[in-house]
């Protein structure tokens, strides 16, 4: 890659930095057990909670939005696909060897089912991102070639029916629909990277772009939250909604892609100046999928947010002490771990 694809290209590599800084986040509150079920009765915290759950929870669209803005112009090379599957096997299997080696694991705990989800991580779902991802990724070449065959109507119609099927319906109905996973799944992935196509092949438009992207991104956010607040005070005056106060906060929800759409488009102004800037922060983004792969292994998923101090009971300022130190310890272990995997990887020819 040469300095000006770097400088093009550090904005959105930066914004992939955040993004996974926010999946880190989402990790932190969910596993940690800090999300009060809505059915229950909330504290200021639990409140502030939910809020920072709003802002964070448009990181897998905006991360998949990203991948998507680039793919759309890039050329297929199945050797990737399998530097990928190799990289997500590595993770898989590696986590749990290593906390075997350092007790965080013990012997009596690693059961055939458990050893078969590592050894086929892509098979068993062992992460489900990234099984959606790579199959996103077999697939680009002919969505690609489908997106650029056809005139921007016709595109544009049928990313406006997907996005009705799998989105509007979603937000605007208050039932269960057969195709709706909340966004865990390869038709929103299509979704999202369709999205991310008409972005790049026809231009973001100007309401989305610098400030008033950075303004429907917080916009969004708050309406999640505040939408979800509603159908809670709803669910508890009349014991409606119990099914779909939470659904706001899923990633096929409309508000949550356009919250996404939005902080995509303002980084999309964003200006990296210094080469060693941009060089800086195309490495670091470059190891961000590696460290989701480290701390979401099944081995310390469900554990290492109470390393950090995730409780209930932790009062709100060492909550948040907490939080920043779980992102920055990931961030540390996860840049090292994926730049000397990186680096094994190319004396192997595999990466």
């Amino acid at each position: 890659m040469d300095k000006s694809t770097k400088s093009r290209q550090a904005n959105y590599e930066l914004l992939r930095i955040l993004a996974m800084a926010m999946v880190i986040t989402l990790h932190f509150l969910g596993k940690g057990g800090l999300l009060k079920s809505f059915a229950e009765r909330f504290d200021t915290a639990d409140y502030l909670i939910w809020f920072a759950e709003a802002f964070c929870t448009v990181a897998v669209n905006v991360y998949v939005l990203i991948s998507g803005y680039f793919l759309v112009e890039a050329e297929f090379r199945p050797g990737k696909l399998l530097k990928l599957w190799a990289q997500v096997l590595f993770y898989s299997a590696g986590v749990p060897a290593a906390c075997l080696a350092a007790g965080i694991l013990q012997g009596n705990e690693i059961t055939a089912d458990r050893a078969v989800t590592w050894l086929l991580p892509v098979l068993r779902e062992h992460y489900w991102f990234a099984t959606v991802y790579l199959l996103l990724y077999a697939l680009s070449p002919l969505l690609g070639k489908a997106v650029k065959g056809m005139e921007k109507k016709q595109f544009q119609t049928v990313l406006g029916i997907l996005l009705v099927l799998a989105c509007v319906s979603k937000t605007v109905l208050p039932v269960n629909l057969a195709l709706d996973t909340g966004g865990y799944d390869l038709l929103w992935f299509i979704c999202l990277y369709l999205t991310a196509a008409r972005l790049r092949l026809y231009g973001i438009p100007a309401w989305l772009t610098g400030i008033r992207g950075a303004v429907c991104y917080a916009a969004g956010a708050a309406a999640i939250y505040g939408l979800s607040m509603g159908y809670r005070m709803i669910y508890h005056k009349t014991g409606l909604l119990g099914d779909f106060y939470t659904g706001p906060y899923q990633y096929n929800h409309l508000l949550c892609l356009l919250a996404a759409v939005g902080l995509f488009g303002a980084f999309s102004t964003v200006r990296i100046t210094g080469d060693k800037a941009a060089r800086l922060i195309c490495t670091v983004s470059s190891c961000t999928f590696g460290i989701y792969l480290l701390h979401e292994n099944e081995a310390v998923r469900t554990i290492w947010p109470a390393w950090f101090g995730a409780d209930p009971q932790t009062p709100g300022s060492m909550l948040l002490a907490g939080l920043l130190a779980a992102v920055c310890a990931w961030y540390g272990a996860g840049i090292v771990v994926e730049l000397v995997r990186q680096r094994l990887f190319r004396l192997f020819r595999m990466g």
